[in-house]
């Protein structure tokens, strides 16, 4: 069973979703610039695919509902699936957008908003240390992924989001 799959419609909030959805529809267009579109919709997972997220992330989701950008070419296949997450890192909220390819790997990672102070924010090099891996058992700080110095917390943050991400595409849109 795929996902459930919700295209955008009148609800509250409306006119905010409609403005990121814009900024993450170009960031996107930017990345492939042979995307022919960029379709935005909800994701909810089944009971069952929570469950089975949970077991390949390895800890409980917190949420059964996600924001994906499917990126779609001239040929009708998609180039890219975008995940927006927002989550609290140690007392306000980061923004992250999580690309990942066809192949169920990571191809971009983007902070979008960091409420946290400047020093905890990680630096694009580290963020490329996650790129073009799958979810797998070491996909984690110390093991595939380097530690960040100073910012330990938002190191095991991103490495966890990114876990989750994987996970739920892989359970809705990997066929696993």
């Amino acid at each position: 069973m795929v996902g459930v799959l919700i295209p955008l419609s009148v609800r509250a909030g409306e006119t905010q979703l409609k403005k990121t959805d814009a900024v993450i529809i170009k960031r996107l267009q930017a990345m492939f610039p042979r995307a022919r579109r960029v379709e935005p919709s909800f994701v909810f997972l089944t009971p069952q695919q929570k469950q089975k997220v949970k077991e390949k992330a390895g800890f409980e989701p917190d949420t059964r509902m996600f924001r994906v950008y499917r990126v779609w070419n001239d040929a009708g296949r998609v180039l890219a699936y975008g995940f927006l997450d927002t989550h609290i890192l140690r007392t306000h909220y980061e923004t992250v957008l999580f690309v990942i390819k066809p192949d169920g790997t990571i191809h971009e990672i983007q902070i979008l908003d960091f409420e946290e102070p400047p020093d905890y924010r990680p630096l694009p090099r580290w963020l490329d240390t996650l790129k073009n891996k799958k979810l797998a058992p070491d996909y984690r700080v110390g093991q595939q992924i380097p530690n960040m110095s100073g910012a330990t917390i938002t190191a095991h943050a991103i490495v966890r989001r990114a876990r989750l991400i994987l996970a739920v595409w892989e359970i809705v849109f990997g066929g696993n």
